[in-house]
């Protein structure tokens, strides 16, 4: 336990050294100023560079710190209006229990890609504004375009699509793993998930927010194409489930009902579904699979 506590200690602390320095601040600027500014990043890079603006905070007791979040135009249409990245920095904050009434979110609208910054801003210093923005973009009306996409397989519950998997392959891995058991280990695994849970995960996939534009535009349709490893997975099962998934959809919104058809678009490495609005007139988006790659490597990933 010690061991892990000094090993959080160390990782909130360190990026402190990286920015939190160097900056030529002091507690008595009048002046916001920019900590940091970043893009696209990793999910470990996007902790760090958290973790070291909550130091800068803390060694400033009376500092307030401004996150301003910029949604890219070239993001799906399902996200325009909201800020996903947002929600991942305040669970972060909370996560590190620093106090989030001493920093405040601002949602800055659109620039050509995702961007966020960070400010310190000392007592009495105006606060930051948007800047460098970009008019928020809008959904084709005449084309067909791709609304949204999502993987089936959940972090939380890998194996909720293990019925899905070909009969052969999941013989053989079950093989395989067995093998591959620790005879001395007598702990038995108790699953933290209650069956209503993993229920909830299985169906984590499903685009709600689909079947809602599909219900504000009755004269398109909606096609949904599903890709996956058809010599890992059983086609025919996959599409039961995602059409189990569209009877979700169908239950939030009824104007999906009998307007949305479902395609199998061929090879991808990870299980994926794509959601396609339709308009009126506008022929059905083509299916892009990508290169099935050669068997040996293929193996070697299973």
């Amino acid at each position: 336990m010690r061991s892990a506590s000094l090993k959080l200690i160390l990782l909130f602390a360190l990026p402190a050294s990286m920015l939190g320095q160097g900056i030529g601040w002091e507690a008595n600027d009048s002046t916001a100023v920019l900590l940091d500014e970043f893009g696209l990043v990793g999910h470990c890079d996007l902790g760090a560079r958290i973790d070291a603006f909550l130091v800068d905070l803390q060694k400033n007791s009376t500092a307030t710190g401004y996150v301003i979040n910029y949604n890219g135009t070239n993001e799906l249409p399902a996200y325009y209006g909201t800020s996903p990245r947002e929600r991942m920095i305040a669970n972060h904050i909370t996560f590190r229990r620093f106090d989030p009434l001493r920093i405040t979110f601002v949602r800055g609208g659109y620039r050509n890609s995702v961007s966020t910054e960070l400010w310190i801003v000392p007592p009495g210093a105006e606060p930051p504004e948007p800047s460098r923005t970009v008019p928020a973009p809008v959904m084709p009306e005449s084309e067909a375009f791709l609304f949204d996409r999502t993987y089936l397989e959940s972090e939380y519950e890998p194996d909720g699509i293990r019925d899905l998997i070909l009969s052969s392959v999941l013989a053989e891995r079950d093989s395989w793993e067995s093998d591959q058991e620790d005879e001395d280990i007598d702990d038995e695994y108790i699953d933290p998930l209650t069956q209503e849970e993993k229920e909830g995960f299985k169906f984590r996939w499903v685009s709600i927010v689909f079947g809602k534009v599909l219900a504000k535009r009755l004269d398109s349709s909606g096609v949904i194409i599903f890709y996956a490893d058809d010599e890992y997975y059983d086609v025919g099962k996959l599409t039961g489930f995602i059409e189990e998934g569209v009877r979700r959809i169908e239950v939030s919104e009824n104007a999906v009902i009998g307007r949305t058809k479902i395609v199998f678009g061929g090879f991808r490495s990870s299980p994926q579904v794509e959601y396609w609005v339709v308009p009126s007139g506008s022929p059905d988006p083509e299916p892009k699979p990508e290169e099935r790659p050669p068997d040996a490597e293929a193996c070697e990933d299973i």
